[in-house]
């Protein structure tokens, strides 16, 4: 007989060996520091043995106290999943048991403790997402049968002299018939003594079966356990011989499969059920939870993915249940207010309502305040975080993560929560600072807050949060130095921070050498920001370190093997996008194994040797690191993990094996992404494995007929799903083989010397969203069997010898089509009437074929067209894999350009160079969105639409070479985006209206119509004159004689009043009015300044360049080259270095190939995305300037005080280009001195034609003392004495750089003259 004494001793000792954090394998973290005391806890329990029911209550809420529960969240593949909520396979995760093994005669009763788990899914660079760390809420720790014996004073006795109840072992066998066990797990319910069977365990006094655990042994959500779990679950039937069990005090049927089955009723008489989970186990509410209000006695229940939906009454009957403690309700399909005026289950200490839909949280939750774990996460909660929280002081887990509230911060009161353990916002819209008062929150171990809209600096009061072990802070908008955080190492931050996630903010700085003190770093995540500085060797002092990445930075200088010196539990490495040199020698063996490496830095020209030594590895990628090398034969049997292999943009040359990596089917993966474009290779494109997700082998020079690449039926179904051969030299006819690749989603086979017709078995891709055959020799018409690929977004076959008529079909089989490019073929007939009813139709490219008849007027049906863009939207929904293959080759301009991931701000349509008639339709000036129209090369007539200016987004307009007549309408001045038009070679006459645009073209654009006049043609416009006879002074009345009254004069005055008054009046009351005329006064601002400032100059005496501070009366300018072919290139830069131009200006990127052929080093890029693309801006800059030292000038996107002050502060551009027309003058002074103050360089362009306007472009830039512009490759400066101002369209693009200061001690002058103005 053991004394009570005794029990509670030995209990002590199992719960002290419990209370531990099961982490995997790589995972060196505890909470021993974290639970406080716990042993003199239970030494103060020992004394209150005389009184065990006290102990139930006092020890489950201390050993809450001791911080047992920790935060986490599950990562991006469980979220998934749960989101979801498949009931049958995947359903949410349950909690964790303990299970003791029933051969262990020295355990007493199980204590079950669910610790918190850590897992990590690494994706590294802009393809993938970073890292996450984050932890589940933990499970109260119960001790259930522990507390029972207490009570009752029972012997615990020799458990393998206990043998069990026949007739409740009669009972489990009846329950056994009822379920469907395929796996067998209950084989060992055979034997007599059924208190030794698998998952059962009996009261050792007594004999009674009290534990019953069919919880599926192997957990859902372990990585690569899935085929594995789903064989080990049960299903069938709940029999009720389980009532038979009178002493069940604990049952675990979580992650089986029961098939949308209700809960049994009859659970309801087990009464002394103290534990229950039932989830991710298939079941159902039912229309009511009665069942659960005689469990009295029930302590924790876990009903995760149990739909309750349909049970109005769960929350009145839970109320019932005063003894709950743990409530798991997680993925339930909750959401309805439910009202409940009395809040009975108070005891609660842990709550979970993740992932439900509610969007207000329901007023009974504020009434647990003795809640300890509160997990919120996964609703629809909007607006700020309620007050009512505050209630909820005693909270030690908080986890309100993906949910709405917009446009909050984060409210004061909860940094005086100094209980809280855990605390995840993440994934969220918060916004503002991060307050230094969260120095408060002494007792956090975890900090979340990433993915929300935070700005400013690192708070210095995060390193004196001595518990703290895991901070995520990524993907906000904080700026500063990382230094507050990790340079002042003295603080105790440095001791207990084991997870640091900083990356995709927009941190500045150096990584401080400090770093190296934080030895219990395992992860440090500072991707995508704006580091600079060499990676410090003090790295290679972080031996736990087991993730690492830093790319997307402009950290820059050499990584030696010396940085990794001591990282042997390293298994994650990150260093792409940064001007690194990754040098180590040939025979370096690294102290790590990596499972993700990606260094996208200079490495070459040799293959990495040391990548022999990687056996481990599923994430490869090298794209870009200057290898000009062949791939060793070690490469590519050197994992069978693969999963992500990219060794595009490279020189790497040779063949492709046929036995590899790319063709095995003995991989342990799934899916797996190959990418080698952009390189030397060559010879025929190798057999491909059935595992193959995505391929990329384009641009390359492989060769051969492309049917021995598709026709190679395997055992195994092709999973490819996007497939990029185009830019190689492959062959030969398309076979009939697309019936082996059902999943392809993605095609791109252009630019190649592919022959024959589509073969009819493209039909039998049903999944198909993007087919592109561009520039190839293929002919025929287009086969009926595509009508099948209804899902197509994208269809590319221009550049071919296509026949016959446009397909009617295609209007109503494509009803998702956003890019039809049909032009360079042999199309004929009329534009189908059919094709109007693609509504989602951005791009259409019917030129160059042989099309008759007139323009369907219904082409304004095209609503992406008709609908102005969203300047934030800058992608197109292709899916993920798709985003590999998509970009489309569009000639604006005047050019041919490539666009991908820029697609979404492209609308554009070019029917030119076919034989159409008629009118331009009327109808399609309402294509207000669209950006680029080409009309040029028919036999148009009549005369352009009158209200073509509503067509405000219009940037490129060629209506050349038709038969247009009559005037160029006034309405073309609203088009203020316009960079380029051409009305050339038609029949228009009259003036050109006069506005910034029209006049800032050269003549061509207006050549081939002699009755056009005015500016920029030499031709003058002829003044109207009065008709003979007729005196201009006084008038003659009908009898002939003078009149004496001036009646005209005598209106003029009250009719000014009557007009202006009535003017202002509108504008008062609309709003439009108002806003257009502003818009006029700023298109105007600059002319009106100049006029005046000219004028008050010459009033006082003092040349214009003086006034502004001018430093010299010369101006050193550039001259731009077109894209024109090599030789003429050569031919105009000769022409204007014999003119005294020794700077030129070279468009480039049409042929990148050429563009290097010429010798061009590019030192500048302008503009290199659209306007309104402000993301692909900064990682264009990024890129070019920490990859090869390119500046990125801001040039259309730079509209107005407010675009540069973005520019700047988001860090997207080098370079600020000033428009002048469009701030004015006193805009562009304003412009100058933020840009001069950020660090910035300016420089100021004009596109003039005309004398006047390049005057005063030239007297502005002497006055402001601005010369070429500086550029990190400085020019050679030759000054060009600027004697007059007749430039004859020589000087219609220039750009300069400020030489001086803006603002010398003699402009005291022009600071009055600015305040007057």
């Amino acid at each position: 007989m053991v004394s009570t004494h005794d029990q509670l001793k030995q209990t002590k000792k199992i719960l002290v060996s419990s209370l531990k954090i099961h982490r995997k394998p790589n995972s060196k973290k505890n909470v021993n520091s974290e639970m406080g005391n716990s042993e003199d806890r239970f030494t103060e329990l020992e004394h209150k043995v005389s009184n065990p029911t006290t102990i139930l209550g006092e020890l489950v809420v201390q050993l809450h106290i001791a911080n047992l529960a920790k935060v986490s969240t599950l990562t991006k593949r469980q979220e998934r999943k749960k989101k979801k909520g498949i009931a049958e396979e995947e359903n949410s995760e349950g909690n964790k048991e303990e299970d003791k093994d029933s051969s262990d005669a020295e355990s007493v009763k199980k204590i079950s403790v669910i610790a918190p788990r850590q897992e990590r899914e690494v994706l590294i660079g802009e393809k993938s997402v970073g890292c996450s760390t984050v932890q589940r809420p933990g499970v109260i720790v119960l001790l259930l049968l522990t507390i029972m014996n207490f009570s009752s004073s029972s012997s615990l006795g020799d458990r393998s002299k206990v043998t069990c109840i026949e007739r409740e072992r009669e009972a489990l066998l009846s329950f056994r018939k009822g379920l469907i066990d395929r796996s067998n797990r209950l084989e060992s319910w055979e034997s007599d003594d059924c208190c030794k069977w698998i998952g059962v365990q009996c009261d050792n006094a007594t004999g009674h079966i009290v534990h019953l655990n069919l919880r599926n042994p192997v957990d859902l959500y372990d990585d690569g356990s899935y085929e594995k779990h789903k064989d080990l679950k049960l299903r069938g039937e709940l029999n009720l011989s389980l009532l038979e069990l009178k002493g069940l005090n604990y049952l675990d049927l979580s992650q089986n499969e029961f098939r949308g089955i209700p809960v049994p009723s009859f659970l309801g008489s087990l009464h002394n059920l103290k534990y229950l989970n039932l989830s991710i186990a298939g079941f159902v509410g039912g229309r009511s939870l009665r069942w659960a209000s005689n469990l009295s006695s029930l302590q924790y229940l876990d009903m995760s993915q149990v739909d309750l939906r349909s049970s109005s009454d769960w929350l009145q009957v839970l109320n019932t249940l005063p003894s709950l403690l743990e409530l798991n309700l997680s993925n339930c399909g909750l959401g309805k207010f439910h009202f409940l005026p009395n809040v009975n289950f108070t005891a609660l200490v842990s709550l979970d309502l993740s992932f439900n839909s509610y969007s207000l949280m329901p007023n009974w939750l504020f009434n647990l305040t003795r809640l300890v774990s509160l997990d919120l996460r996964y609703n629809n909660f909007h607006g700020p975080l309620p007050n009512a929280l505050l209630n909820l002081n005693a909270l030690e887990l908080l986890d309100l993560s993906h949910n709405l509230f917009l446009n909050s911060t984060i409210p004061h009161w909860l940094y005086n929560f100094t209980s809280l353990v855990g605390l995840d916002l993440s994934y969220n819209d918060l916004s503002g600072t991060i307050s230094s008062d969260v120095g408060n929150l002494t007792s956090l171990t975890n900090l979340h807050i990433s993915n929300n809209k935070f700005e400013g600096g690192l708070p210095n009061t995060l390193a004196n949060l001595c518990s703290l072990q895991e901070l995520d802070l990524s993907t906000n908008k904080l700026t500063g130095e990382i230094s507050p955080l990790l340079g002042n190492s003295s603080r105790c931050i440095s001791n207990s921070l084991r997870s640091l996630l900083l990356g995709s903010n927009r941190l500045l700085g150096s990584i401080p050498m400090s770093l190296g003190k934080f030895s219990l770093f395992e992860v440090l995540d500072l991707q995508n920001n704006k580091l600079n500085g060499s990676v410090p060797k003090e790295l290679g002092f972080l031996s736990k370190l087991n993730y690492l990445s830093v790319s997307n930075n402009s950290l820059d200088g050499v990584v030696s093997e010396g940085h990794f010196v001591n990282l042997t539990r390293l298994t994650t490495l990150g260093m792409s996008s940064n001007p690194l040199v990754f040098n180590v020698s040939t025979s370096w063996v690294p102290p790590f194994q990596l499972k993700h490496i990606s260094l996208n830095c200079q490495m070459g020209p040799k293959f990495p040797e040391w990548l022999k030594t990687q056996r481990d590895f599923g994430w490869l990628e090298l794209s870009g690191s200057g290898i000009s090398d062949t791939i060793p034969n070690w490469f590519w049997n050197l994992s069978s993990k693969i999963s992500h292999l990219d060794l595009s943009h490279n020189q790497i040359k040779g063949e492709l094996p046929n036995h590899s990596i790319l063709n095995s089917e003995d991989l342990r993966v799934n899916q797996i992404l190959i990418c080698l474009g952009s390189n030397h290779f060559e010879g025929p494109i190798p057999h491909l494995s059935s595992r193959v997700h995505e391929l990329d082998l384009s641009n390359n020079s492989f060769s051969g007929p492309i049917s021995t690449f598709l026709c190679n039926p395997r055992s195994k179904e092709n999973q490819l799903i996007a497939l990029d051969l185009s830019g190689n030299l492959i062959s030969g006819e398309l076979p009939q083989c697309w019936m082996y690749w059902p999943y392809l989603e993605g095609i791109n086979l252009g630019n190649n010397n592919l022959t024959g017709t589509i073969p009819s078995s493209i039909g039998s891709l049903l999944t198909l969203t993007s087919l592109n055959l561009r520039s190839n020799s293929l002919y025929g018409e287009l086969p009926s069997s595509m009508r099948n690929c209804s899902g197509l977004t994208t269809i590319d076959i221009g550049e071919n010898k296509f026949t016959g008529n446009i397909p009617i079909w295609m209007g109503k089989s494509f009803p998702n089509l956003l890019i039809l490019v049909l032009h360079s073929n042999k199309f004929d007939g009329t534009i189908p009437q059919e094709l109007c009813h693609l509504t989602s139709l951005r791009i259409l490219y019917l030129s160059h074929n042989h099309l008759l008849g007139t323009i369907p007027s219904c082409f304004n049906n095209f609503s992406a067209m008709a609908t102005a863009q969203n300047p934030n939207r800058t992608y197109i929904d292709f899916s993920y894999n798709l985003k590999l293959i998509e970009k489309t080759l569009l000639v604006t301009k005047g050019m041919e350009q490539e666009y991908s991931i820029t697609l979404a701000l492209v609308t554009s349509m070019d029917l030119s160079a076919n034989n159409l008639s008629g009118t331009i339709p009327t109808e399609m000036t309402s294509l207000v969105g669209l950006r680029w129209l080409n009309l040029s090369g028919n036999s148009l007539t009549g005369m352009i639409p009158k209200n073509v200016g509503s067509m405000t987004s219009m940037e490129s307009l060629d209506l050349s070479n038709n038969h247009l007549s009559g005037e160029i309408p006034q309405s073309m001045s609203k088009i203020t985006f316009l960079g380029y038009l051409n009305f050339s070679y038609n029949n228009l006459s009259g003036k050109i209206p006069t506005s910034t645009q029209l006049q800032s073209f050269n003549e061509s654009s207006y050549i081939g119509n002699p009755e056009l006049c005015g500016p920029p043609l030499e031709n003058k416009c002829t003044e109207d004159k009065s008709p003979p006879g007729q005196d201009e002074g006084n008038k003659i009345d009908e009898n002939g004689e003078e009149s004496w009254i001036d009646w005209f004069s005598v209106s003029m005055a009250p009719g000014f009043i009557v007009g202006f008054c009535g003017f202002y009046v509108i504008l008062v009351f609309k709003k439009s009015w108002r806003i257009a005329l502003f818009r006029f006064i700023e298109d105007v601002r600059a002319g009106l300044e100049m006029a005046v400032i000219d004028a008050i100059v010459k009033g006082i005496g003092v040349p214009l360049w003086r006034l502004f501070g001018g430093v010299s009366n010369t101006i050193t300018t550039d001259i731009m080259i077109p894209i024109v072919s090599p030789a003429e290139a050569a031919n105009l830069a000769l022409k204007y270095y014999k003119e005294g131009f020794n700077t030129l200006k070279l468009k480039v990127g049409h042929n990148l190939d050429s563009d290097r052929k010429m010798g061009v080093t590019p030192i500048l890029f302008e503009q290199p995305v659209h306007r309104d693309d402000w993301e692909g801006l900064g990682r264009v800059t990024h890129v070019v300037k920490s990859k090869y030292g390119i500046s990125v000038t801001a040039d259309e996107c730079c509209r107005s005080l407010v675009d540069v002050e973005k520019i700047i502060k988001e860090n997207l551009a080098d370079v600020i280009n000033i428009k002048l027309a469009k701030v004015g003058v006193l805009g562009a002074l304003e412009i100058i001195e933020v840009v001069r103050e950020s660090g910035l360089n300016p420089m100021i362009g004009g596109m003039v034609a005309t004398s006047w306007l390049w005057a005063l472009l030239v007297i502005w830039l002497l006055a402001l003392g601005i010369s070429t512009f500086a550029n990190p490759v400085s020019y050679q400066n030759s000054a060009v004495l600027i004697s007059s101002y007749d430039t004859r369209g020589v000087w219609w693009h220039r750009r300069y750089r400020r030489k001086r200061g803006l603002f010398p001690e003699e402009m005291g002058l022009f600071v009055k003259l600015r305040k007057l103005l």
